[in-house]
């Protein structure tokens, strides 16, 4: 299910990141998709930022050493200005994330003298990065997680079909699964939840420490300016914080028991004032689209599925090394 997801969201974030209509699903060999794996291809490159980042960030931007390749760069970004383009020629206004940067910029040039229109900030370059970000973060992590929602459901049968009563009975007494709806679904969001722990998209978070900070019961300092990895695998991983940890159990996030859960050791979404800001988002679009498939398909595990999972050391994300692979059928 790997690739359909991938395809999926890459369909969704397109929509809701940069306004366009790239039916991944049934041209998954779009420009747009080529691009995009791009972006996520693992290679020497990949390790040499992400090191030259951790070791030091200043001396890779010194240097000029980018996260994108050259080409993938230039497509967004040309992709992003012929899109502001178009809507601002033709008065087209549409309601996703590059609409409201858009409707900023203009706010800004609205309140800005003439002779200081140099000075305006979200030009085309930033504001194409700003939607790139917030692309990144919605489109390889969403699909991984959908894939391990469904992983987790075909190897729990009693969960799954916990989960497609009380969907059904949301779609019978609401008439569809809207956003109020899904936002009521308590089974749905511990399910979630659980997944994120055993499954954090991202392994580790990294921090810079604002300032000193002497660490209980030892005789160390981290000092202002430095660069700290938090382990968020780990952190979930720990039978200190979560009693049989390798055990997939949604209960531990319902009202009754998530007050148990000390702060700062479940952070699938980093935590503080550098929290995901496409956390929301993410969420949202896990939950709709698991409780749709979920109302309509009964999963169970393929035999070519290997359990337990094998993570890829060649993927920046947390994944199966060789997929999901789950038999489908419909309810």
């Amino acid at each position: 299910v790997d690739d359909l997801m991938r395809r999926f969201t890459y369909r969704v974030i397109g929509s809701v990141a940069f306004g366009c209509d790239v039916d991944t699903l049934a041209d998954p060999a779009s420009e747009f998709s080529k691009r995009s794996d791009d972006v996520f291809e693992f290679s020497l490159r990949t390790v040499a930022v992400f090191l030259m980042d951790t070791v030091s960030p200043k001396l890779r931007s010194f240097i000029g050493m980018k996260f994108l390749a050259k080409k993938s760069e230039t497509f967004f970004l040309n992709f992003v200005k012929d899109t502001v383009s178009y809507r601002e020629k033709n008065n087209v206004v549409r309601n996703d994330y590059l609409q409201l940067l858009i409707n900023l910029r203009k706010e800004d040039l609205d309140n800005t003298p003439s002779d200081q229109s140099d000075d305006i900030i979200l030009d085309d370059k930033v504001l194409a990065s700003n939607v790139f970000i917030f692309f990144l973060a919605g489109y390889e992590t969403t699909a991984n997680t959908i894939g391990h929602i469904l992983l987790e459901l075909a190897i729990n049968q009693e969960v799954q079909e916990t989960l497609r009563k009380e969907v059904q009975k949301t779609i019978e007494d609401h008439g569809k699964l809207t956003y109020e709806a899904v936002s009521n679904l308590g089974y749905l969001n511990n399910v979630v939840s659980e997944t994120l722990r055993i499954y954090p998209p991202v392994v580790n978070m990294t921090r810079v420490c604002t300032k000193a900070y002497p660490i209980p019961r030892s005789d160390l300092t981290i000092d202002e300016g430095v660069m700290v990895f938090m382990p968020t695998y780990s952190l979930h991983m720990d039978p200190q914080y979560f009693p049989e940890p390798e055990k997939f159990d949604p209960e531990r996030f319902s009202e009754e028991n998530r007050h148990k859960i000390k702060n700062g050791t479940y952070v699938p979404f980093g935590d503080g004032p550098r929290i995901c800001f496409g956390m929301r988002f993410a969420q949202l679009q896990m939950k709709l689209t698991v409780a749709h498939l979920i109302s309509r398909f009964r999963f169970s595990v393929s035999p070519k599925m290997k359990y337990p999972v094998e993570f890829s050391s060649m993927s920046i994300f947390l994944k199966a090394k060789d997929g999901v692979w789950l038999r489908v059928e419909k309810v």
